[in-house]
């Protein structure tokens, strides 16, 4: 059995950390990294979810460390940072997954929920590479992958605070791409159109005009997988064929 579609060892060797891994892209890009002999520590909020997904990954006699973590807390993501290290000896690659989304007009969104997503979309994204980038640093050496959302760059009228969170996520994924990659990290910022993952309505999972998992999934690992000299900055998901997507 294979979790995606091309089982390699290109990834031998590194300590990868996947954000919001206990389910939709993180979950993929998790099986896909560990499936080419990556270590994988994934985190999540969900205990049960990652000790599922943690399981499946075992059986195919990968290694993989759970890091249940709310990245709402500053110091549970150093805690995950750290745990990562403490488990696999480094960290080569940090995926900054995890995201929420709250789909309401101004009118009639929620405003509690803003925070959610500034906090878990931005905010922990940052910490998580500042606290990540301390030790790539003196390794010189590391990879920061940020998952983002084209809504970050192409906004709709239905989702003003997740397309603000993307957008500041976006900004910050480029500003410090130049300041890192002359000292030997790369960042590479991910932006999917949408993708069939418990974040999209009910009664849009499984239309024909939606991204999966393992398209987002092979898109991080094409990144990872270049030549040390060679950075890939940004990729943009579209799902392509006779659909209604724009």
């Amino acid at each position: 059995m294979s979790f995606g579609p091309n089982k390699s060892s290109d990834l031998a060797g590194k300590a990868i950390l996947v954000t919001g891994a206990s389910s939709g892209i993180g979950e993929a890009v998790a099986k896909a990294a560990a499936e080419r002999g990556a270590s994988v520590a994934i985190s999540a909020r969900t205990t049960s979810r990652l000790e599922t997904l943690a399981s499946e990954i075992e059986a195919m006699e990968y290694s993989v460390k759970i890091l249940p973590t709310d990245l709402r807390d500053r110091a549970q993501i150093r805690e995950m940072i750290e745990g990562t290290i403490d488990a696999f000896g480094g960290l080569d690659v940090l995926v900054n997954n995890a995201g929420v989304g709250h789909w309401k007009a101004i009118s009639d969104a929620d405003i509690d929920r803003w925070q959610d997503e500034i906090e878990v979309n931005l905010l922990a994204s940052m910490y998580a590479t500042r606290f990540a980038v301390e030790f790539m640093l003196k390794e010189q050496t590391g990879h920061i992958v940020f998952v983002s959302s084209l809504a970050g760059r192409f906004p709709g009228p239905e989702y003003p605070s997740y397309t603000a969170s993307k957008a500041g996520l976006n900004a910050f994924a480029d500003s410090i791409m130049f300041d890192l990659r002359r000292k030997g990290i790369k960042v590479t910022l991910i932006e999917p159109g949408a993708v069939d993952t418990a974040m999209q309505d009910e009664n849009e999972r499984g239309l024909d005009n939606l991204l999966c998992p393992f398209d987002v999934a092979d898109a991080v690992v094409y990144a990872l997988t270049r030549p040390d000299h060679v950075c890939i900055s940004n990729i943009a998901l579209l799902r392509s064929g006779n659909t209604e997507e724009s």
